[in-house]
């Protein structure tokens, strides 16, 4: 007698197919087992076919974690292909389907295998708080099924290893270790379940508070079993720039979602850092310009007074350096500051201070001249910067040659002192000046009139004056046989008469022309003869 199939599974059914021809009964008996897919997620529908080749008694047995139940057993016919069918619940992992079948003294067992994993769809958003603390809010929602069966065959009585897998995954955004991570609320709602948690972005590996820089690895990128379709982080300082292209980007809140969250290995954002920037030292009318740059260029730029402090709200992630002139001149008062560049990367104050007043020492002069200044050289016109009361010792030069025919002359300080060294007590701004003259060299080539000293005008003048050239006679006798007589001027000034005169603006250079005259005396015996002039 047959007994009819005991289906034991309690969300299983039970049914046949169709009929196939049995075999005789001298066949060897054969049992066969199998599903369509090798892997189900939690809350889809598994279906179990199994036959025998003729008559027999069975036993299908289903091998999962931590429980073996009997989902069939009693007397089936032959060539009929039967089923049974439930919903993949948990615990996930591989389940083993064993089909016993006996017929007379046969007995045979054939088995095959599969996988029941989850699949949620996963949305994840954090509040990242200026102090660093933030909170994860992360749900999960089953992709095959409805909540209310999800919550049956697996919520119910998983829970805990549900939202451990969610901690978990939190875990995997920060790098911070689970036992770290303060759970605020974990629960469940009409479409899936989720958990609330608190974290302390400082411990994160891949984050830098200090730079205002934030970066989530995407634990579950690839993964077909938690799909991420969101992922939303909102930061109380404000968001300055992220990688990589969001779906959605406002001021405070960055969103990445569909593909662009499912396929990314990380998301990065970037708030701001403030820094203060203070100038001391100044008075109170001092303002000097602060410029900020990376490596692409300025990015912001400010004035600022002296005790006044600026803020600049820069991007997180970068390196700036902040800068403001090393010298800065107010009137006659200079002030120097010789720390006037400072590089940032974080959230700080800077203090820039100036050192001062140094008192302006200018000493100005209509032409280029080299002094000494308490032993150093230097040239005029020239300007120091001097400690307040102190003792400056100023040597200038009476003459300066500059061995071409051309010199310049001191003539006095422009006060009305004529002496070349003179000191200065500084208690304030010092502005003087050196009057020189430039002066031109009259050169007079005249070996004939200079031996006799009747040649005049040669030497120095002043640039611009008249320098009168002349020659006193225009006759030089040597003896009374031999004289030169005057024969004009050559070189820079060309003349024939006895007296020229010539506006002096480079040095000059003159020849003073003589003809050389012997006196003849012819005698003979009847008469003697005198010719003059001489020739």
């Amino acid at each position: 007698m047959k007994r009819a199939v005991l289906f034991l599974a309690l969300v299983l059914v039970v049914g046949y197919l169709t009929w196939i021809p049995q075999v005789s009964s001298q066949t060897p008996l054969i049992a066969k087992v199998w599903t369509t897919k090798t892997e189900y997620a939690v809350g889809e529908l598994v279906r179990i076919y199994f036959t025998v080749n003729k008559d027999a008694y069975i036993r299908l047995v289903l091998i999962k974690p931590g429980s073996t139940p009997i989902l069939a057993e009693g007397d089936v016919t032959g060539g009929v292909v039967y089923y049974v069918e439930g919903i993949a619940g948990c615990p996930v992992g591989w389940r083993t389907v064993k089909l016993y079948a006996w017929s007379a003294s046969e007995g045979v067992v054939n088995t095959t295998s599969f996988r029941v994993r989850y699949a949620f769809n996963v949305e994840v958003s954090v509040k990242v708080f200026k102090n660093g603390l933030a909170q994860f809010n992360v749900v999960y929602e089953p992709q095959f099924t409805s909540w209310s069966t999800f919550y049956e065959v697996c919520y119910k009585e998983y829970s805990s290893q549900l939202h451990d897998d969610q901690i978990d995954l939190i875990s995997g955004f920060t790098g911070i270790s689970k036992n770290s991570i303060t759970v605020i609320e974990k629960n469940y709602y009409s479409g899936g379940f989720y958990v609330k948690a608190g974290v302390d972005l400082s411990l994160s590996p891949y984050s830098n508070l200090s730079m205002a820089f934030y970066k989530f690895i995407n634990p579950i990128a690839g993964d077909n079993e938690k799909i991420l379709n969101l992922f939303q982080v909102y930061v109380e300082e404000g968001i300055s720039k992220v990688s990589p292209a969001p779906s959605s980007l406002q001021t405070y809140t960055v969103s990445w979602s569909g593909i662009d969250a499912k396929d990314a290995n990380e998301f990065i954002i970037s708030s701001f850092i403030t820094v203060n920037v203070a100038i001391e030292g100044l008075p109170a009318s001092g303002e000097v310009k602060v410029v900020v740059e990376d490596t692409s260029g300025k990015v912001a730029e400010q004035y600022v007074k002296s005790g006044e402090t600026t803020v600049f709200k820069l991007a997180g992630g970068n390196t700036y350096t902040v800068k403001v002139p090393e010298e800065v001149i107010i009137g006659d008062e200079y002030y120097l500051n010789q720390h006037n560049t400072k590089t940032v990367s974080t959230s700080t104050s800077i203090v820039f201070k100036y050192i001062g007043p140094f008192y302006r020492f200018s000493i100005d002069c209509n032409y280029t001249v080299e002094i000494k200044v308490l032993s150093l050289k230097e040239k005029l016109p020239m300007t120091w910067w001097v400690v307040p009361n102190q003792n400056i010792t100023v040597k200038v030069p009476e003459i300066v040659d500059y061995n071409n025919g051309t010199r310049l002359v001191f003539i006095s300080w422009i006060d009305g002192y004529n002496k070349t060294f003179r000191w200065f007590y500084v208690t304030g701004p010092v502005k003087t000046g050196v009057k020189y003259v430039k002066q031109y060299y009259v050169t007079i080539n005249d070996p004939v009139g200079k031996q006799v000293g009747i040649t005049q005008g040669e030497g120095w003048y002043n640039e611009g004056s008249i320098a009168t050239l002349k020659v006193l006679n225009d006759t030089v006798y040597v003896n009374s046989f031999e004289r030169y007589v005057f024969n004009g001027w050559s070189g820079d000034v060309t003349s024939d008469l006895t007296e020229v005169t010539v506006k002096i603006d480079k040095p000059i250079t003159v020849t003073v022309e003589w003809k050389h005259q012997y006196k003849l005396i012819v005698e003979t015996d009847y008469s003697k003869a005198i010719l003059t002039p001489y020739s």
